[in-house]
């Protein structure tokens, strides 16, 4: 070999330090470039759950004017057909007359679905400040009322399974009013803490537990897209009543693990972009 050949043979097979860290920077680059487009996805999946369920509680099928409007409820009887959808109309109309459960559950939950895009996205937290603390504890006293709502929807009896009670029992016994308190302390649990954390300003740890928060919270929009959506592209009515029961329940089951999962794992992109800025 020549003197240049040998020099860049040496050069390939024991690469200079600053070539070998070029060569780190780059793979950094590119994990920080992959992680943060990550995050933009599981963001916008994120805002369109939450415009869906401020849909879902102020507009249609409305939970929140479910006897406040008359009209509203000829729509719901009128398009609504005991076999046509996959949850029952008497699942939709459940809570008239139950005015403390909309003004508990259903008002501040939209209103706490609807602070969650703004209180998640980076350029509205630096920019407005001020606006992100009032929104924060707007969100977090929301957190504390919808707690309050399913207490009483768990009370008075308003849980789907009680709509069902005329059908035997298939399975394992299972017990919606304990899913939902536990799910619910759950709830309250990640809330306290990303507050806990934000008053002492570990705000990175407040992030992480706001997004469990949001994850205990959210998997109700998941399921309504599991139970209208796509359901009824596998399964063709009309339904039987056990099948919307079966249906109802398992959709929830899902739709919540598959929020914790997605919760969880957008924490894990966060630490890891967290890693490649210590890097």
């Amino acid at each position: 070999f020549s003197k240049g050949e040998s020099h860049q043979r040496k050069q390939m097979m024991f690469p200079s330090i600053a070539d070998q860290r070029g060569h780190v920077l780059k793979s950094i680059k590119r994990i920080s470039s992959s992680t943060k487009s990550k995050l933009e996805w599981i963001y916008a999946f994120v805002t369109a759950l939450c415009v869906l369920m401020v849909i879902w509680i102020l507009i249609v099928p409305s939970s929140f004017l479910v006897g406040r409007w008359d009209l509203h409820d000829k729509w719901i009887f009128d398009h609504w057909k005991e076999d046509s959808y996959i949850a029952p109309p008497e699942i939709g109309m459940k809570y008239k007359g139950h005015t403390a459960v909309h003004l508990t559950h259903f008002l501040p939950g939209a209103i706490w679905a609807g602070a969650i895009p703004f209180q998640l996205h980076d350029g509205f937290r630096k920019r407005f400040q001020k606006a992100h603390r009032i929104l924060g504890m707007l969100f977090f006293v929301s957190s504390i009322l919808i707690a309050v709502g399913i207490l009483l929807i768990v009370q008075r009896k308003l849980m789907f399974t009680h709509f069902f009670q005329d059908l035997p029992q298939k399975g394992l016994p299972y017990s919606s009013e304990v899913g939902s308190c536990t799910i619910t302390l759950w709830f309250l649990y990640t809330a306290t803490a990303a507050l806990y954390f934000a008053k002492v300003k570990r705000f990175a740890l407040h992030q992480r537990f706001i997004i469990r928060h949001v994850a205990s919270g959210l998997w109700i929009s998941l399921q309504r897209v599991l139970l209208v959506a796509i359901l009824p592209l596998v399964v063709r009515p009309p339904y039987s009543r056990h099948f919307q029961r079966d249906a109802f329940g398992n959709t929830a089951t899902s739709a919540f693990t598959m929020s914790v999962l997605v919760g969880e794992y957008a924490i894990h992109l966060l630490n890891q972009k967290q890693r490649t800025k210590v890097s």
